[in-house]
């Protein structure tokens, strides 16, 4: 990747380097982004560990009060997560051209009986679950550390307005996958667009 860096004679400051249009980039994500975006998912991978090996497995989730809750019936999860730190993460991802991951480290617990009106709330909300659960208990994690990246491909040089414009399927597969309906995303249907557009012509 090509890179100019820009230092100023007058204090020394350097500018980020430029990128290419269509070379990707990764941005770090705060806190409340990362917060924002795991919102946005039904789905999430859950690790923690059984007799010293890792485990990682899919449950639907929702984010409360800075918690991400799911819910379990009897098995491994609920006899190896409460009140033992595990390792959370969701992502979305478009084909190879922009997306995002979060990941979270925190104490499970299991709130299933738990007193006080903010469990009450919290047990109040709907978890939608994709398994039909039996005897469900309510898991919470408290989130101790989240960081997350998100990948863009700057829009092309050459590119109209008009194409930048995203189409009605690229919005309705977006949408289906979850995916934030941000500037990143109308970018990356402009540069594939031109990139189709360029090899029909060549």
């Amino acid at each position: 990747m090509i890179q100019r860096m820009m230092h100023s004679m007058d204090n020394n400051a350097v500018t980020p380097p430029t990128l290419l249009a269509g070379e990707r980039r990764v941005e770090a994500l705060d806190e409340e982004e990362c917060l924002a975006l795991l919102a946005s998912v039904p789905i999430g991978r859950l690790a923690y560990v059984v007799d010293g090996r890792p485990v990682i497995v899919p449950v639907d989730f929702m984010v409360h009060d800075r918690q991400v809750v799911f819910r379990t019936d009897p098995g491994d999860k609920l006899s190896h997560t409460p009140l033992q730190h595990v390792c959370f993460e969701a992502d979305s991802l478009r084909e190879m051209n922009a997306g995002w991951s979060v990941v979270l480290n925190g104490l499970a617990r299991d709130v299933t009986t738990a007193l006080g009106s903010d469990y009450d709330r919290l047990r109040a909300q709907i978890v939608p679950t994709l398994a039909p659960l039996r005897s469900p208990h309510w898991i919470s994690i408290s989130i101790d550390t989240i960081s997350g990246r998100r990948l863009r491909t700057p829009l092309a040089a050459d590119v109209s307005d008009s194409m930048c414009a995203p189409l009605d399927a690229d919005v309705a597969d977006w949408n289906d996958q979850g995916l934030p309906i941000d500037s990143s995303v109308f970018e990356n249907s402009a540069v594939a667009r031109s990139s189709t557009i360029r090899k029909a012509s060549s």
